[in-house]
């Protein structure tokens, strides 16, 4: 328990993104509700948990060799690269939907030249004739990655004087106006406190923002 639970310790920062545990299957069908469970919860098999008590079972993986671990699997290995990039891109495109549907005008990795080469952030987000833009990149980092420093490192790699002033010209808002944030989860499901401030300025509902959580655990 201590091991498998231990990367659970930032579920706290944003519980409600976490209902989803006790409701059921609200979301999603009983199979899927395991499955996103056991994701959570590090209870999937791997060479690591089989080998608990086997001191002499092999335990590295056999796509490239590193200890086989679910935290490798799901963020590493080069054998499940597409899946990890479309669980990224199923939190991008919901994260989108919603937005869309809250009659935000989305811009979805526009190409952005800086003088330190060109910059794809996930989405710019932004209300035609408001006051404010953001730009948002969604990341999902290890259970052990602190994810107020995710969502910083996020912010400063966006924040630069070029995208400020793509960004002030695609939106027509001024410069003070653009902001940066992220959608920074980890492989667990939980989420930044700073990433829940800026999706609920942009409207995002507490339950949307479960769903966001879901969408990272669910088909990993």
């Amino acid at each position: 328990k201590a091991v498998d639970g231990r990367g659970l310790h930032q579920h706290s920062l944003v519980p409600s993104v976490h209902n989803w545990v006790g409701s059921g299957t609200a979301l999603l069908t009983g199979r899927a509700y395991i499955h996103a469970i056991q994701v959570r919860s590090n209870l999937l098999t791997t060479k690591l948990r089989q080998a608990r008590g086997r001191p002499r079972a092999d335990i590295h993986c056999e796509a490239c060799g590193r200890i086989e671990s679910l935290g490798h699997i799901l963020q590493v290995c080069p054998k499940t690269s597409f899946e990890r990039n479309e669980r990224h891109d199923r939190i991008v495109r919901y994260v989108n939907s919603v937005c869309v549907k809250r009659h935000l005008t989305v811009m979805v990795e526009p190409a952005i030249p800086t003088q330190e080469g060109t910059r794809r952030p996930d989405l710019v987000v932004y209300r035609p004739g408001g006051d404010t833009a953001v730009v948002l990149d969604v990341t999902i980092a290890a259970d052990n990655a602190v994810l107020s420093d995710v969502h910083r490192r996020k912010v400063q790699y966006y924040d630069k004087p070029d995208i400020r002033e793509y960004v002030c010209r695609a939106t027509r808002v001024a410069p003070e106006r653009v902001k940066f944030g992220s959608v920074s989860l980890n492989w667990r499901g939980a989420l930044a406190l700073e990433s829940e401030n800026v999706l609920k300025e942009l409207g995002l509902t507490s339950r949307e923002l479960e769903v966001i959580s879901v969408r990272c655990l669910e088909s990993c």
